[in-house]
C-alpha cells in the first residue's frame, strides 16, 4: 500500500485534531438513547509502542466514565461495559509504560466503539485519530459513521498498514501475523504526532 501524502494534509490534520477544541464528549442528545441492555466484555490491546499497565476508562455518550479496568503486562486489557450504558462509548487509555520508550506514552490514546456488540477494540494512534475525527461530526455518530471515519483514516494516514491483509486495526485478533505490521504503522503515525 502507497502512502497518500497530500503537500499540507497531514500536518492541519494532525495540527487540527489535536490542538483544535473537537476532543469529543458532545454527543447529540439521540445517541445517548441507544443503550446496552446487558453487560459487554470488551478486550483488545494498547499499542504505541506496546503500552503495558495502563488504566483503560469506559466513557459513556453522555460523558460519563462506567468503568475502568488495567490492563496487563502483554498490553492486552479486558473491561465491562456495565449494562444501560449510552453508545457510542469512548475507551481512553491513562498511564502505562510504552514498551518502546520505556516511558509513558506522549499522548492518551482511544478509540470508539458505537455497535452495541463489538467485543474487541485495540487503542492505537490510528484509532485515536478515529475517535477523534468521529467526535467532530454533526451527526449522530453511529457504527456506519464511524466505519466511513476508519476508512478515510487508513486511507490517508495508514502508514503502510495492510487492513485486507492483515485485519482490521481496531478490532481484528491481534497476532504473530499483525502484531509488527500494527505495532510499526502505531509508531510511525505516533511519531509524525509528536514531531507536529
Amino acid at each position: 500500500m502507497l502512502y497518500r501524502w497530500s503537500r499540507f494534509g497531514v500536518p492541519v490534520l494532525v495540527g487540527s485534531l489535536w490542538l483544535s477544541g473537537c476532543g469529543g464528549g458532545s454527543e447529540s442528545a439521540s445517541s445517548a438513547e441507544i443503550r446496552n441492555s446487558q453487560g459487554v466484555v470488551i478486550s483488545g490491546s494498547v499499542i504505541d509502542g506496546p503500552v503495558i499497565d495502563a488504566t483503560i476508562e469506559v466513557v459513556s455518550a453522555d460523558g460519563v466514565v462506567v468503568a475502568q479496568a488495567v490492563g496487563d503486562a502483554t498490553a492486552s486489557f479486558h473491561v465491562l461495559v456495565p449494562p444501560n450504558t449510552a453508545y457510542p462509548v469512548r475507551l481512553r487509555a491513562r498511564d502505562g509504560i510504552d514498551l518502546v520508550t520505556d516511558r509513558a506514552p506522549d499522548f492518551r490514546l482511544e478509540t470508539i466503539v458505537a455497535d452495541r456488540a463489538q467485543a474487541v477494540a485495540h487503542l492505537t494512534p490510528l484509532s485515536t485519530f478515529t475517535s477523534r475525527i468521529a467526535a467532530c461530526a454533526d451527526k449522530r455518530v453511529d457504527a456506519k459513521h464511524v466505519d466511513k471515519v476508519w476508512e478515510l483514516v487508513l486511507g490517508e494516514l495508514g502508514m503502510g498498514y495492510d487492513a485486507e491483509q492483515l485485519g482490521h486495526p481496531g478490532t481484528a485478533a491481534i497476532g504473530a501475523p499483525n502484531f509488527a505490521e500494527l505495532a510499526l504503522a502505531s509508531e510511525a503515525l505516533g511519531e509524525v504526532v509528536r514531531r507536529t
